[in-house]
């Protein structure tokens, strides 16, 4: 095991890397790759897979939960979307629908029924100014 680093690590990139060529948002996973069984990290990035070695990565995080903003711009094949137990005023119909529509084939939602259709009926009030 390197520095914390483990095959199945699942990780998100969080700041552009171009050097890389892996971008804010990629996902990826660490895995034993050849012979030697040495860990890397496939990611999941607008140009197809890159691998790149664990020591290399600079801005990132774990991914075994990810918030609905943060997923924004991503699809996964099951969506899996925790309500909160109590109402609260992010939970509008934008955030929903973003969560929603990650899902490719499959959405569970686990969490009051109610709160949902609550939230889906809020929309985002925005202070901006701009009209």
């Amino acid at each position: 095991m390197q520095k914390g680093w483990y095959s199945g690590r699942p990780v998100i990139v969080t700041r552009n890397d171009y050097d890389l060529g892996v971008y804010n948002g990629d996902f990826g996973v660490c895995i034993k790759t050849g012979e030697d069984e040495r860990l890397k990290v496939c990611i999941q990035s607008g140009s197809g897979i890159k691998t790149v070695r664990p020591e290399r990565l600079r801005d990132f995080k774990p991914a075994f939960f990810l918030t609905v903003h943060k997923s924004q711009g991503s699809e996964f094949d099951t969506i899996n979307l925790l309500m909160p137990k109590e109402d609260v005023p992010v939970l509008t119909k934008e955030l929903l629908y973003t969560a929603v529509t990650r899902a490719k084939k499959k959405f569970m939602l686990y969490g009051s029924k109610t709160l949902f259709v609550k939230g889906s009926n809020r929309r985002t009030e925005r202070y901006s100014g701009i009209s």
